[in-house]
């Protein structure tokens, strides 16, 4: 009995710490409200990547070409509706602005680019000061409790590029919205990876985002890994600024099919991230045979039925993919440009590909996403 009692209070020790260094408190009328800042330190985007960027932008346009099969084009609604959220980020790539492309990098959270990668709030001025929402404190003291002995704040906190507003932690880190689901879906990303035991894995990141969930997950893992992220080119460059700006990670930026050669490489010494459009994704088969986990959050359902079946023939049947962890809509939604999202129960998976788990999606409303882990079982 004693050694129980012992226990238990280490527990709370230690939750009570956790939660002092992520400035919640907990009372009997439950968690404490806490108010959206922002942090005291930036980092800005270097000369290098920019001139990486516009390096990619001279070989890749921001929305292919029409000579591009159907399925990968960027066309009709989905186009109109980037023309219009991301005017000036097409403005600095057609003029080859670096002064406004690093304006936009540099305040990432607070800027178009995150237009279309965000689900909370967008910044306006009457952000700061304003309640952080008490799902998402919630959320992270349910994670903090899952992650008893296991916590790292680099983990949560990716770095202070981008001008990043949410919930001030120790040393006024900021954790945004974003960085407190990313964190729990990373957490099983990076176990997903560690159960099979590679010596150097395959993390596959379909519509990659700001990057932020892959970087998670190469923290966690600790060991070398590769680690590629696919998306459209005005966010894929969103995403090598976002990696190569908050870490120390090698970080290529692929735009030709000769550069795409790189991941061929089987002797790296430490973690590797490779960013590719997505125009050459059957290309991809050329350059690894084995995919140790392929996520995709929310982009699926975005699709036409005709480029999910694509992307699922290439990565699920043209290579072997050991894993599929996709977190998407659970019913027929209707987004921008009048699009109805395809719930993943329709996505179609390969007969090899068994769904092993399901369940609601840890912060949306269980209609809206949900979570689905495949194996592959031949």
């Amino acid at each position: 009995m004693k050694k129980v009692t012992s226990l238990k209070s280490n527990l709370n020790q230690f939750i009570k710490y956790i939660f002092a260094k992520l400035n919640i408190q907990i009372s009997k009328g439950g968690v404490k409200i806490y108010h959206i800042e922002e942090g005291r330190t930036e980092t800005k985007v270097s000369e290098e990547t920019l001139s990486e960027i516009f390096r990619f932008f001279r070989q890749i346009d921001p929305f292919y070409n029409d000579q591009l099969r159907e399925e990968l084009q960027i066309a009709g609604a989905w186009k109109d509706d980037l023309k219009i959220r991301r005017k000036n980020q097409l403005k600095a790539i057609r003029n080859e602005d670096k002064n406004l492309y690093r304006e936009l990098l540099d305040n990432l959270f607070r800027s178009e680019l995150i237009s279309g990668m965000w689900q909370v709030r967008y910044f306006d001025e009457d952000t700061l000061g304003s309640l952080f929402s008490i799902n998402h404190t919630i959320l992270l003291e349910k994670t903090i409790y899952s992650m008893y002995g296991k916590y790292e704040e680099s983990w949560i906190v990716d770095g202070d590029f981008g001008k990043p507003w949410g919930l001030a932690i120790s040393k006024n880190n900021i954790v945004t919205y974003s960085d407190i689901e990313y964190y729990s879906y990373a957490m099983n990303c990076a176990q997903i990876l560690r159960s099979q035991s590679k010596d150097c894995p395959i993390f596959i990141d379909l519509g990659s985002g700001t990057g932020s969930l892959s970087l998670k997950t190469a923290k966690m893992l600790k060991s070398k890994s590769k680690i590629i992220l696919i998306d459209i080119p005005m966010n894929l460059t969103t995403a090598y600024a976002f990696v190569k700006t908050n870490s120390d990670y090698d970080c290529n930026l692929i735009c030709s099919l000769k550069e795409l050669d790189k991941i061929k490489n089987s002797s790296l010494d430490a973690t590797t991230f490779y960013f590719i459009p997505s125009n050459f994704i059957e290309q991809i088969p050329d350059v690894i045979n084995e995919i140790d986990l392929l996520y995709n959050h929310g982009s699926f359902s975005e699709m036409d039925k005709k480029t999910i079946d694509l992307y699922l023939d290439v990565l699920t049947n043209r290579i072997k993919c050991n894993y599929v962890y996709e977190i998407n809509s659970n019913q027929n939604i209707l987004n921008a440009g009048n699009h109805i999202e395809i719930p993943s129960s329709e996505f179609g998976f390969p007969v090899h590909m068994k769904l092993i788990s399901k369940y609601p999606a840890i912060i949306n409303e269980p209609h809206r996403y949900v979570c689905s882990l495949y194996k592959n079982t031949k």
